[in-house]
């Protein structure tokens, strides 16, 4: 399924651009039901499956965020938006 989602060249994009991040960064999607969640928790997980430096987790934001297919970025343990 992810394949149609982002191409390969995309993915060697990210790959190519990891490489030169200084610090790991969180993809951190909120927990919950929603159709269309498994969906993009495949397609984050794909982007992570690139490099080390990005990672993907589940996490519980209560109010913070409105929907269960919300996520954030953050890195140094602090959200970016």
């Amino acid at each position: 399924m992810s394949e149609h989602l982002i191409s390969k060249e995309i993915l060697r994009a990210i790959k190519s651009y990891s490489l030169d991040m200084k610090r790991a960064v969180r993809l951190v999607i909120n927990i919950g039901e929603h159709k269309k969640r498994p969906e993009l928790l495949n397609f984050l997980t794909t982007i992570a499956n690139t490099s080390d430096k990005i990672i993907v987790e589940e996490r519980d934001f209560h109010d913070e965020l409105r929907s269960p297919i919300s996520f954030v970025l953050e890195t140094n343990d602090k959200s970016t938006g």
